[in-house]
């Protein structure tokens, strides 16, 4: 029960610093702020999700799956806003008018 409950603290704690330093990473202004103002955030994004589902799946082959489970559905949520079907062109065109 100790180890479990380690795990959850250690990841929830996690977490918290990953969230700050996400919010922290808007307001950087030194050395490289172009690239940490714009892509730090999705590499934290990409790590807060990683240690949420951590705390659900404890089995360590499943935790090895997690990033890479991670990355693929956040490339196919990417790969959808970038995508523009003349359906749904239309559709928002239609509501306009």
């Amino acid at each position: 029960m100790t180890r479990f409950y380690n795990h959850h603290i250690y990841t929830l704690a996690s977490i918290l610093i990953i969230l700050l330093l996400g919010w922290l990473s808007k307001f950087y202004s030194g050395a490289g702020s172009q690239w940490i103002n714009n892509h730090a955030g999705d590499v934290l994004y990409e790590i807060f999700w990683c240690l949420f589902l951590s705390l659900f799946i404890l089995k360590s082959i499943n935790l090895k799956k997690i990033p890479l489970w991670v990355f693929s559905v956040t490339c196919v949520i990417e790969f959808l806003q970038l995508w523009h079907p003349t359906w749904k062109k239309l559709r928002s065109l239609s509501m306009v008018v």
